[in-house]
């Protein structure tokens, strides 16, 4: 399925750039880009909000939207790999464009 960044949830990251789309973007310009270009990024539905919580594929999302991407080919985690992650950034920890 195609999702529009809009319509994703994606945690920030923290000020030590270890975490979250900070820290993706912080990989990439040291030169450790995605391992898994090609693949869909990973999503869960939060259904209160009628949004995608993303599970895995943060440098995939950030070095698309380098590249000018704003729609993303995305699969449901529908089989709980990623459940341990499930966490929802609070609006203001979430990443905007």
């Amino acid at each position: 399925m195609k999702i529009s960044i809009d319509q994703m949830i994606i945690y920030k990251g923290d000020p030590s750039l270890t975490k979250g789309a900070a820290a993706a973007y912080n990989n990439i310009l040291e030169g450790r880009g995605s391992k898994s270009k090609g693949k869909p990024v990973v999503v869960t539905f939060v259904p209160k909000e009628n949004k995608y919580l993303v599970m895995d594929g943060l440098h995939r999302i950030i070095e698309g939207l380098i590249d000018g991407q704003r729609i993303f080919e995305c699969v449901y985690d529908w089989d709980g790999t990623y459940s341990h992650l499930f966490w929802i950034p609070p609006v203001s920890e979430r990443f905007e464009i």
